[in-house]
Parts: C-alpha cells; sequence; structure tokens
C-alpha cells in the first residue's frame, strides 16, 4: 500500500512539473520562429507617453494620468497623478531593480509595491528571442511567442502585425493579462490590465505623445 502510494505521488508531481513547464493554449501548434514587429510602447519611437489611467479595486475607483517616460534604453521612470495634479506614486524600472521615489501614505504597503513592479514591469516587457518558443494558432493564423525569465512564464499574441496580449504566469498558475484594443494602426486605443484571483483592474488609454524638447519632469 506504502509503495503505491509513492507511486502515485510521484506521478502527481511529474504532472505537475510538466504542466507548469509551459502552459498549454488551445488551438496552437509549434511555429518556426518569428521576429515580433506588433505595437508596444517601449519602441524607441516613444520616449515619452501619457495614458489617462483608470483604476477599480474591489469596488472602489480611481482615474489620473500616468506618465511612462524612457530613462534609458531598457530603463523607464513612471509616475501617476491624478486630475488635481496629485501625485500617487513615482516609481522607475531598471533591467534588475524597481526603485519606489514616492508612493502616497495609503498606498505604502508591501503587496502595493509588488503589484505595481509586476504589472509595470509586463507592460514594459519585450521578449527574448533567443529564449522563446514560438506558437501559431490552427484557425485564426494568430501568433504567439511564449518565454520563461526569473523563475516565470510570459506569452505575447500578436495578430495583423499587432501585439493584442500579453500574459504571464506564477508557477502553474495565470497571473496578469494584458490585453491591447485598437482603432486603426500604431497605438492602441486601450490597454486593459487584469489579474487572476484579483479584483483589480487597469484601464490605460494614450493621449498624449512628449516630444524630447518638452521639459516634463517626474
Amino acid at each position: 500500500m506504502r509503495h503505491s502510494l509513492k507511486i502515485f505521488l510521484w506521478f502527481v508531481s511529474l504532472a505537475l512539473i510538466n504542466a507548469c513547464a509551459l502552459r498549454f493554449h488551445t488551438g496552437y501548434k509549434k511555429s518556426v520562429p518569428f521576429e515580433p514587429k506588433g505595437y508596444d510602447i517601449v519602441a524607441d519611437e516613444y520616449q515619452k507617453l501619457w495614458f489617462k489611467t483608470e483604476i477599480e479595486a474591489y469596488g472602489k475607483e480611481a482615474s489620473g494620468l500616468l506618465l511612462v517616460k524612457r530613462v534609458q534604453h531598457s530603463d523607464f521612470r513612471v509616475v501617476l497623478m491624478s486630475h488635481m495634479g496629485m501625485k500617487m506614486f513615482d516609481v522607475e524600472l531598471k533591467k534588475d531593480s524597481f526603485v519606489v521615489h514616492y508612493l502616497i501614505s495609503f498606498l505604502d504597503k508591501p503587496s502595493v509595491r509588488k503589484l505595481l513592479r509586476n504589472d509595470l514591469s509586463l507592460l514594459l516587457q519585450t521578449p527574448q528571442q533567443n529564449q522563446s518558443r514560438y506558437f501559431v494558432h490552427k484557425k485564426d493564423s494568430t501568433q504567439m511567442l511564449a518565454q520563461k525569465n526569473d523563475g516565470r512564464y510570459y506569452y505575447y499574441q500578436y495578430r495583423n502585425r499587432q501585439l493584442t496580449q500579453k500574459e504571464s504566469d506564477g508557477t502553474c498558475f495565470k497571473g496578469t493579462t494584458i490585453r491591447y484594443e485598437y482603432g486603426g494602426v500604431g497605438l492602441p486605443v486601450q490597454i486593459l490590465i487584469d489579474h487572476a484571483g484579483l479584483d483589480i483592474h487597469w484601464k490605460l488609454s494614450p493621449v498624449k505623445k512628449l516630444d524630447e524638447s518638452e521639459n516634463v519632469q517626474p
């Protein structure tokens, strides 16, 4: 009996390991490598972007303006301000670090800092082709790029040369999803961020692109 239980547990462990290795996406099959060319706000042409921002968390709502400013090639400063000009947070994302320059007192909690880091890192992340696996949908030809980075799995979906969705996993389970909605070519008209198991939602709408000549400080 004990021997049978060990065998059963071994098979369960093996199944979980395989399941966590790469989450299965229904309808996709392996594909030859491709180079993503769809929109992403981290493209070099965008040095500063403003977003009209709405956040809903467990029935409560807040809104304001989000500034995303490139500091260096892969480093960004992100600031959220209310419509009255009150700063809500001011953070900096670098390749290997996350710096909180300011976080309003009622939001200054470890869980909020972690959420901001995860959400903004995913929003500003680009895939690394040398770490990726490639898939294509059997019916609508949507392309998907999957990769593992720092113990997490990331999925990027492209359709008609536009980035339509990003996802991050924890270990085995779905984490954060970012969806991009377009009204034509170029910037999306709306970016939606949702979380599995959390009633927290972001809605971002680009409202202005700033030139380098404009002296806007975080």
